[in-house]
């Protein structure tokens, strides 16, 4: 929710592609990784591998760092 939120106040155009990066394409590698052994989880909701709240994590995670390197390129 708080993410929705942060979205709606302000956004960039790019924000969404961030977001859309985080939340399918890393929750795919974290898929390999947990499937390896790489990683394991207690809570296996997502595909009985991963905790729910991870991809959510990541996808936001990708506009805070995309926002941040803006800040700093200032």
């Amino acid at each position: 929710m708080i993410i929705l939120i942060t979205l709606v106040i302000k956004h960039d155009s790019k924000d969404f592609l961030a977001l859309f990066f985080g939340l399918f394409v890393i929750t795919f590698f974290e898929y390999i990784f947990v499937k390896t052994g790489v990683e394991t989880f207690n809570r296996q909701t997502l595909f009985g591998l991963m905790p729910l709240w991870l991809p959510i994590l990541w996808g936001y995670g990708f506009v805070a760092i995309k926002r941040a390197i803006i800040i700093l390129n200032k």
